[in-house]
């Protein structure tokens, strides 16, 4: 997502991956900073988290299976 001050984040809160007023969108994707951010994101590894992940996953069975650690 893009904020109106051109900043790109993967999601409102963390992951922010530049500003489009610094650098292209082309040259931001696909890095290994983009990498690594998709990879915590998709973990639900997320640094002041404020998406309420934890009640959405706990309220889907087949993801609280998948979430939940052992």
């Amino acid at each position: 997502m893009a904020g109106p001050d051109g900043t790109v984040q993967l999601c409102f809160v963390t992951f922010n991956l530049g500003s489009l007023h610094k650098q292209r969108l082309s040259e931001m994707l696909f890095t290994d900073k983009h990498r690594r951010f998709s990879r915590d994101a998709f973990k639900l590894n997320c640094p002041n988290c404020n998406c309420g992940y934890d009640k959405r996953v706990n309220l889907h069975r087949a993801s609280r299976a998948k979430y939940t650690p052992t």
